[in-house]
């Protein structure tokens, strides 16, 4: 991170990041409108979003490399950068069949590996074994405002998650979806809790951060 993170910032400090789940929602979108507009048919897609770990070539630990990565990639859309700087993201476009989605996925890498040439390797697997607790962020004013608001919560996301995006056609299915996901069951380390990832145990120590509200 920038050793100045209020640079760029109004008034000289870093603004909150806006939580989605306390915005309004304009009136004038009743709720027969809403339904409408996701009761509209169309065709199940499947899109996937990978989180990929940028590792040393030697060493195999993390490298904090995001930066220089996605500039070897040029202006390939498919790459962005995230929170911490070993991680660089990686997102097809819908498909239409579950086959398309994991080819897309498999090519991206490829094409990512490729461009690398070797100077950085990548991998993808959840958690890294062995690097340190705490990742260093990116640039830029979202990640310093990150930073700036969770501090050592932010740098502890060092979480490579596989994302599958499901678009599902018809409100109520939708809603029912919704529900049934929102949040499950799973075991972390000594207890049972609710949340649908590795890094959403942190929702004890982000008042941002939460399971879904319930939609129906």
């Amino acid at each position: 991170m920038s050793d100045t993170p209020s640079r760029g910032y109004p008034n000289g400090g870093p603004a909150r990041i806006r939580d989605p789940l306390k915005q309004t929602i304009d009136p004038a979108l009743d709720r027969a409108r809403q339904r409408a507009t996701f009761d509209i048919e169309r065709p199940c897609t499947i899109g996937l979003e990978e989180e990929l770990m940028l590792l040393d070539p030697i060493t195999l630990d993390l490298a904090p490399c995001a930066a220089q990565s996605l500039a070897a990639m040029g202006a390939d859309a498919r790459f962005k950068l995230e929170l911490v700087t070993a991680q660089l993201k990686s997102v097809t476009s819908p498909k239409r069949t579950v086959a398309g989605a994991a080819s897309a996925l498999s090519g991206a890498r490829r094409d990512l590996h490729s461009a690398l040439q070797g100077a950085t390797l990548v991998a993808g697997a959840g958690m890294h074994p062995f690097a340190a607790t705490l990742g260093e962020l990116n640039d830029g004013l979202r990640y310093e405002a990150l930073g700036a608001e969770f501090a050592s919560v932010a740098r502890r996301q060092l979480v490579f998650g596989l994302h599958v995006h499901v678009a599902v056609s018809g409100a109520a299915r939708g809603i029912a979806v919704h529900e049934r996901a929102r949040a499950p069951a799973v075991w972390w380390p000594g207890s049972l809790i609710a949340c649908c990832a590795p890094d959403q145990p942190d929702w004890c120590r982000s008042p941002r951060r939460s399971p879904l509200p319930a939609a129906g």
